[in-house]
């Protein structure tokens, strides 16, 4: 993956490729932002984690395996700016793994002895990231929640994804 995707999304409108820490990816993401299907984004190389996990989602189901795929988000009354992050976990041998690729700092496989080891360590490292880089307070862990998903519609917008995995998932909010 890390030879065939780079981070940053493509634009509903125009097909344009919008890359990674420009001065308008916040304000276009909102608003242009749509999930590629796996074959969309092998064919525009751009994705965010949202996009790169239902790639891997596929593989990995493709492949005989039974990833969990899992969402990340701050709980906070009002909203937040706070990143979110998608990511998948697999079983395999009685041992659970982490597979990233969007998250830079933390692409590769992981190995854990439980999925709740798994699930502790992608929440600290993703706040680790959100205080550092994005303006997480070290309060705001306690609002971190994570949940499994099922996958989404193709083509939805970023407001539809959230939507549609919190509609899945009322402890997101909670």
């Amino acid at each position: 993956m890390k030879d065939n995707v780079q981070y940053g999304f493509v634009r509903r409108s125009t097909k344009e490729v919008i890359a990674n820490n420009t001065a308008e990816t916040s304000t276009a993401f909102a608003k242009e932002y749509y999930l590629q299907s796996p074959e969309e984004l092998l064919e525009s190389h751009h994705g965010v984690c949202w996009d790169s996990t239902e790639l891997e989602r596929r593989w990995f189901d493709d492949h005989g395996y039974h990833p969990q795929v899992f969402f990340l988000m701050y709980a906070k009354e009002g909203g937040t700016d706070l990143p979110t992050h998608t990511f998948v976990a697999f079983e395999k041998d009685q041992k659970w793994y982490w597979f990233e690729h969007a998250f830079a700092d933390q692409r590769g496989i992981h190995e854990y002895a439980s999925l709740n080891e798994l699930l502790d360590d992608v929440k600290l490292k993703h706040h680790q990231y959100a205080v550092k880089n994005r303006g997480a307070a070290d309060e705001d862990f306690s609002r971190l929640r994570s949940a499994p998903f099922e996958q989404p519609k193709y083509g939805v917008s970023a407001q539809e994804f959230v939507e549609a995995v919190l509609k899945q998932n009322k402890s997101l909010v909670e």
